[in-house]
C-alpha cells in the first residue's frame, strides 16, 4: 500500500515535472520564432537632427514613442515589437541609425517630422544585410540601480553633449556602437491602485512624462587589442553616467 502511493506520487511528480518543461520550451519556441519575425521586419533609418534640435524636442518625440510601443503584460508569452536607437562612430564619424518595425514605420516618420522641425530620415536598405560583422571587444549592458527615484533629468542635454564628445577620437579600425532598445512599460498596479496616495509614490511613479523601458549597450571594437578598447570604453561609459544621483545610478549589468 505504502509503496503504491509512493510510486503515484512519484509519477505525478515526474508529470507536472514534464509539463512544467513542455510549457517552458514551447514559450521559448514561441519567443525565438517572434524574436525572429521582428528581425526580418526592420527597417534602418539614418537619422538626421538639424542643429537646431533641442533637448526637448528629443524627448517630446521620445515620448510619443510610448503611444506606439507596447509594454508587456506579465502574463503574455509572446514579446513586444521595440525600437532600437544605435550611434555608430568610426574616424570618419558619428553616424544616428534608427531600427524600426515595419508596423511602426508610418507612425515613426510622421511623429518625428512634427515634433523635431527639420530632422530626416534617410533609409539604409542594406544596413542589416551588408554590414560587416565587427569583433568587440569590449561590451556592457546598463541598468538603473536606486529607490525609484528619476535620474538628474535637468543634466540631460550636458550628458548627451558628453556621450557624443566620448565617441571621438577614433583611430582607422576603431568602431564604437551605443544601441537603446525602446519600448513600452507599464505601471505595476499598486502604482495605479485608487487606494495609493501622491505622496506614497516613488518619485519615478510621480512624474508626468510617459515611461518607457530601455536597455542600453555600449560595444567598442580597436585593431590596437583590448586594452585600448577598454580604455575607450571606460569613456563612453563614464559618459552616461552623468545623470546619476546619489539616490538612483546607472550600473553596469
Amino acid at each position: 500500500m505504502v509503496s503504491d502511493l509512493l510510486w503515484l506520487g512519484s509519477a505525478a511528480v515526474s508529470g507536472l515535472a514534464g509539463v512544467a518543461l513542455f510549457v517552458f520550451g514551447a514559450r521559448v519556441l514561441i519567443h525565438e520564432a517572434q524574436v525572429g519575425r521582428w528581425r526580418a521586419s526592420l527597417t534602418a533609418f539614418e537619422l538626421r537632427l538639424p542643429r537646431t534640435a533641442t533637448v526637448e524636442e528629443v524627448a517630446r518625440w521620445v515620448g510619443t514613442l510610448r503611444a506606439m510601443v507596447r509594454a508587456r503584460r506579465w502574463w503574455s508569452i509572446l514579446p513586444r515589437w521595440p525600437l532600437v536607437v544605435e550611434t555608430s562612430a568610426t574616424r570618419a564619424g558619428v553616424r544616428r541609425v534608427l531600427l524600426v518595425p515595419s508596423r511602426l514605420r508610418a507612425k515613426v516618420i510622421s511623429t518625428l517630422g512634427a515634433l523635431i522641425p527639420g530632422a530626416r530620415l534617410d533609409e539604409l536598405p542594406d544596413y542589416l544585410t551588408t554590414e560587416k560583422p565587427i569583433r568587440y571587444q569590449a561590451a556592457g549592458e546598463a541598468r538603473l540601480k536606486g529607490f525609484g527615484d528619476l535620474l538628474a533629468v535637468g543634466r540631460a542635454e550636458d550628458a548627451s553633449r558628453h556621450v557624443l564628445a566620448a565617441l571621438q577620437p577614433l583611430e582607422t579600425g576603431e568602431a564604437v556602437r551605443v544601441q537603446w532598445i525602446i519600448t513600452g512599460a507599464r505601471a505595476p498596479r499598486w502604482v495605479t491602485s485608487p487606494t495609493t496616495e501622491d505622496k506614497d509614490l516613488p518619485e519615478l511613479w510621480r512624474s508626468d512624462d510617459p515611461m518607457l523601458s530601455a536597455t542600453c549597450r555600449v560595444a567598442v571594437a580597436s585593431r590596437f587589442g583590448r586594452a585600448r578598447a577598454r580604455s575607450i570604453f571606460g569613456r563612453v561609459w563614464a559618459s552616461l553616467r552623468g545623470m546619476n544621483t546619489p539616490r538612483v545610478r546607472m550600473v553596469r549589468r
